[in-house]
């Protein structure tokens, strides 16, 4: 494993089993969807791996460019040592599912990735791995 994966895992190759979202930063990233509605919502999540336990437990707001449709995440503005461990975004509708642009997204950058959907509250949150396959998480 190499470059931001490597270093956030150690080198090591033991899985990740369970995935744990900071109830507050969810909650505040919700808020953030229903204030930028209907335009998309994203941001980079941040975090750490203990033991076999990936918790997400803050967020960057990165510069952005959204839309009805679309949130484009400047990602070359960012710092390179800046370690980032997946997404989210919102959808300004009921579905959840990723769109074939979020899809690639998701194989660039990141672990795990969510979106949020219409009307922005916690069951509406849908988690994906980076290459696009529903995962489970728990929010504390």
């Amino acid at each position: 494993m190499s470059g931001v994966f490597g270093r956030l895992l150690g080198g090591r190759r033991k899985p990740i089993r369970r995935i744990v979202f900071d109830s507050e930063v969810l909650d505040e990233l919700l808020g953030a969807a229903k204030s930028s509605f209907p335009r998309e919502f994203g941001a980079l999540l941040t975090g750490s791996l203990e033991d076999d336990v990936l918790k997400i437990e803050g967020y960057i707001l990165p510069q952005t460019l959204s839309g009805r449709d679309n949130v484009l995440v400047r990602i070359g503005m960012l710092p390179a040592t800046l370690e980032t461990i997946g997404s989210i975004h919102s959808h300004p509708g009921p579905s959840a599912i990723p769109s074939s642009a979020d899809l690639h997204f998701f194989q660039r950058r990141g672990l795990v990735h969510f979106i949020m959907a219409w009307p922005f509250v916690r069951f509406k949150v849908r988690g994906y791995d980076r290459l696009g396959r529903p995962i489970k998480f728990s929010i504390s």
